[in-house]
């Protein structure tokens, strides 16, 4: 009893509303394994910080993902040591949209491109974000992000959550398959020259993608990355090296034995 009264008490510091405050309970009663509700059966949320309403399904890991980045503080830190401007932010797999809403409240002048390759996460990414995309302030790719195009199917390990899927290449596109798409790719159909943050988590992706970061590595000027093992820092420090740029660690914390969110800057 006394864990669910702390509990409520800082979700009514968090979110805006008793309604808020119930649906994110009802949410939490539901687990997080089984069959997520569709984009459009998802509650909306409205936490204080955020000018519009933050979706989460049922039997998810939305509201997991949502209390880690608005009440854990999960991206607080990077912030803290950002060197504006900051016009441009890209997210390389960003679920559900929360951490693009949560860079929204601190920049709210820039410019949003997210990829997600699970279909349910980009539909209530598209959701949560419809604000800044029908204000042109956000574009967002149904896809994987790799090192070479082409198309990949998503893997999830047993009694993973809908945060923590994989991606498998596959050999040629299919109704199941996912198109690939390269940082250059996205950065010329979107016209972006500079990308002042590059948010990654791609659970296990980052392996392919940095190991031939060369011909865009340049355009970063801070990095947030989840490294999943076998990934390491000093794997990327090195392959960031080998890619002729030059990045600082400014903060590197393990988040459990087998990933770890390490935050760089680019001395250039």
């Amino acid at each position: 009893m006394l864990s669910k009264i702390k509990t409520l008490t800082a979700w009514r510091k968090l979110f805006d509303g008793f309604k808020s405050v119930w649906r994110a309970y009802r949410i939490l009663r539901s687990g997080r394994t089984g069959i997520p509700e569709s984009a459009d059966r998802a509650l909306g949320l409205r936490v204080r910080s955020v000018p519009f309403a933050l979706y989460c399904r049922a039997r998810s890991s939305d509201l997991t993902t949502l209390l880690e980045v608005f009440q854990c503080g999960e991206y607080q830190i990077v912030t803290s040591h950002l060197v504006p401007p900051i016009e441009t932010i890209v997210d390389l797999g960003m679920n559900v949209g929360f951490a693009t809403a949560y860079f929204f409240t601190l920049f709210p002048n820039a410019r949003y491109l997210g990829i997600e390759p699970d279909a349910g996460n980009f539909a209530m990414a598209q959701r949560t974000l419809q604000p800044l995309i029908g204000q042109n302030r956000a574009s967002l790719h149904h896809a994987f992000v790799g090192a070479f195009e082409g198309w990949g199917s998503l893997q999830a390990p047993d009694g993973g959550a809908t945060n923590e899927y994989r991606m498998v290449r596959a050999s040629a596109a299919a109704p199941s398959t996912i198109p690939v798409r390269t940082v250059m790719q996205l950065c010329e159909q979107e016209n972006i020259t500079s990308i002042d943050l590059l948010k990654c988590d791609i659970e296990g992706a980052e392996i392919e993608l940095f190991g031939h970061c060369f011909p865009w590595i340049g355009r970063v000027r801070h990095l947030v990355i989840e490294l999943h093992a076998p990934a390491t820092l000093a794997w990327l420090m090195e392959a960031l090296s080998r890619a002729g740029a030059d990045f600082e660690c400014l903060t590197h914390h393990h988040r459990q034995p087998d990933t770890a969110l390490v935050f760089l800057r680019n001395r250039a």
